[in-house]
């Protein structure tokens, strides 16, 4: 503190014995204003305030009626650029997105009461509920179909940051409070990647459907137990079972084996893990001097890998010359080097009846294309797919 600013400190701070409360004596706030004197507080208290981020605003910097009440600063310069410019019939200016066709009811705390039905209960005051750090007034906003109200740039960091891990989920896309899928405006800037996520998210629950009966696990105990998470829900079970990765090259999902689902839930919760996303390629589109022919049942859906490491189905093809599984390649990645192994080091797959694939292939160490494996089941088994 400056020396005016100690001088009013020590002449007016005094505390209250019961409650602790820091109060001030001279003009009679509480608690106590730190950091300014009476006379600085009463001129701050009263000064028009930047909505974004409190400070006071000295001078109108923006044309637009609604934008006098922002500051200068770059950040609340850069907030603007998403603002609705428009002043509702109560006084206040829109907290809705720039391009709306629709405008936000008014978050004013005495507005919002009005409306409070199509606000979820939500007010300026409150948090957003993807930053947790700042109240829905702060930056410019945006209602899901839900009813529920986001910060523009936090939906839209969440969105682009898309999944954290290689494999695909779809936790991006829902509402952080309901858990319904985020259906923003046909008008919102990123209304049409919300539409591609869809599509993806169709595509991936039609191959895990498929993939769930393919595999002969449509009454899986999980699915038919009573009190299981996926009781009488076959296809979210297959999506936490099933691994499905976006392939590098042409950005189209394919199936990277199965994953425990009690696992998938948790590692969905934990935090961001790098990864390198040029080495997931789908079996298609890799190119390791192994010929690979397309089924003519079931096309390119289903050709698989193995791994030139274990007799699993590859997930990972790395430097484009080596596939992995996902239990190698986490090993690789974590400083055991199974690439760097001789053939005589991996594990000794000796024949086609105790190979967990059922398939005749060249020893663990050389690459190898399964083909199809939904042909391969059919034939193995015996099923009609």
């Amino acid at each position: 503190m400056i020396s005016a600013h100690k001088k009013d400190y020590a002449d007016h701070r005094i505390k209250c014995p019961s409650c602790g409360t820091e109060q001030c004596i001279g003009c009679g706030v509480n608690p106590y204003h730190l950091g300014y004197t009476c006379k600085e507080h009463k001129e701050r208290s009263m000064a028009k305030r930047c909505r974004y981020c409190d400070e006071p605003v000295n001078a109108i910097y923006h044309v637009q009626t609604a934008f006098h009440d922002i500051c200068n600063k770059p950040d609340c310069k850069e907030r603007l650029k998403n603002a609705c410019p428009t002043m509702l019939a109560c006084g206040h200016p829109c907290s809705g997105f720039a391009g709306e066709t629709s405008h936000l009811p008014c978050l004013h705390a005495d507005c919002a009461e009005r409306s409070k039905e199509y606000l979820s209960n939500q007010t300026g005051d409150d948090y957003c509920n993807i930053c947790f750090t700042e109240g829905l007034i702060q930056a410019p906003d945006v209602r899901l179909k839900c009813g529920h109200i986001f910060h523009v740039h936090c939906l839209n960091k969440r969105i682009e940051t898309r999944w954290h891990r290689p494999r695909i989920t779809f936790n991006f896309c829902y509402c952080p409070l309901c858990k319904l899928w985020a259906e923003v405006p046909p008008e919102y800037p990123l209304a049409k990647v919300m539409a591609e996520n869809k599509a993806l998210y169709d595509d991936i629950r039609k191959k895990a459907r498929e993939r769930l009966r393919f595999e002969d696990m449509e009454k899986d105990p999980k699915i038919i137990t009573p009190g299981s998470p996926w009781y009488n829900r076959p296809i979210d079970f297959a999506l936490a079972t099933f691994s499905y990765y976006l392939c590098f090259k042409c950005k189209k999902p394919y199936f990277g084996g199965k994953k425990n689902c009690e696992l998938a839930m948790e590692e969905e919760k934990q935090g961001v893990e790098g990864f390198k996303a040029e080495e997931l390629v789908c079996s298609n589109c890799c190119d390791v001097g192994v010929h690979v022919q397309n089924c003519q049942t079931h096309g390119k859906d289903y050709i698989e890998f193995k791994c030139r490491f274990c007799c699993s189905v590859a997930t990972w093809f790395c430097w484009g010359t080596t596939h992995f599984c996902e239990p190698c390649h986490k090993r690789q990645c974590n400083g055991d080097h199974v690439s760097k192994y001789t053939k005589d080091k991996l594990p000794k797959c000796t024949s086609k009846e105790a190979c967990p694939l059922k398939v005749a292939h060249p020893p663990n160490g050389e690459e190898f294309a399964l083909g199809c494996g939904a042909c391969r089941n059919i034939k193995e088994n015996a099923r009609d797919f």
